[in-house]
């Protein structure tokens, strides 16, 4: 994830400016990390569930 992270987020960035007007570009920046944060809040806790609940198998 992390690494897929120091791909994304410097050309998130980047572009954002580009598909937005100014003055909504802190509402709609502000709106991106927020979901993003959110995401990972939500997403750790359910795969644990998931892998508790369905098991692992070894890729081996």
């Amino acid at each position: 994830m992390s690494a897929a992270a120091v791909l994304l987020n410097p050309a998130a960035g980047a572009v954002l400016p580009a598909l937005v007007d100014d003055d909504e570009l802190v509402a709609t920046n502000s709106g991106i990390w927020t979901a993003a944060v959110l995401s990972q809040i939500v997403l750790a806790p359910t795969a644990g569930v998931v892998v508790g609940t369905a098991g692992y198998i070894s890729a081996s």
